[in-house]
């Protein structure tokens, strides 16, 4: 698995999943997480991150009762679960997701604002990105290369098993659906050819 970045066969509607998202900013508003109010650092194996971002959890581990909470980042040990589980936003084209691909979990729209960055780290789990907004300027690094990831529907399997992390140096908020996949799913996922459309 020396590959940093695989775009995978499957594909999504993107003008869908624009429209999912554009939902959530208009009619969901109090399910927002900053990361900023949650301390503004996330540890990434043995590595701090500090960053600005925020988003939406759609699949999480935490157990708090509010509606806005992260997927994964900044869950206080006392609210943290085991199993990942849907929030009020797992419907739509998140479920049509999730009948051609189960085993997925912790989903997470995470929006980085211009200007922002993460340093390089390396994550404890395997994920895939799917751009929802982009721009050219905003980049997925690894310790050799920035990567432009197109918001076209395209389903990027991003290993980040690997040192990477994200610099927007654009003028436009970069938007990303970021789900875990298991590592012993990966083959499957790779092998599938599935167009996900409501």
């Amino acid at each position: 698995m020396n590959e940093n970045i695989i775009k995978c066969k499957s594909t999504i509607n993107i003008s869908q999943l624009i429209d999912y998202y554009n939902l959530l900013e208009s009619k969901y508003e109090e399910h927002k997480w900053y990361a900023k109010e949650s301390g503004g650092a996330e540890t990434y194996g043995s590595e701090s991150v500090f960053y600005e971002m925020f988003g939406y959890a759609i699949r999480s581990k935490s157990t708090q009762t509010s509606k806005a909470k992260p997927a994964y980042h900044n869950i206080p040990k006392e609210f943290k679960g085991t199993k990942s589980k849907d929030t009020e936003l797992f419907f739509g084209i998140m479920r049509k997701l999730d009948e051609h691909f189960p085993y997925l979990y912790d989903h997470a729209i995470l929006s980085h604002p211009p200007g922002m960055s993460a340093q390089l780290h390396k994550d404890t789990n395997l994920k895939l990105h799917i751009p929802i907004i982009t721009n050219s300027k905003a980049y997925w690094l690894t310790e050799n290369d920035k990567i432009n990831l197109k918001a076209d529907g395209s389903i990027y399997f991003t290993n980040t098993y690997n040192t990477h992390g994200v610099i927007n140096e654009g003028s436009e908020t970069r938007v990303h659906l970021i789900i875990k996949i298991p590592e012993e799913n990966l083959q499957d996922f790779l092998q599938q050819e599935v167009f996900i459309t409501l």
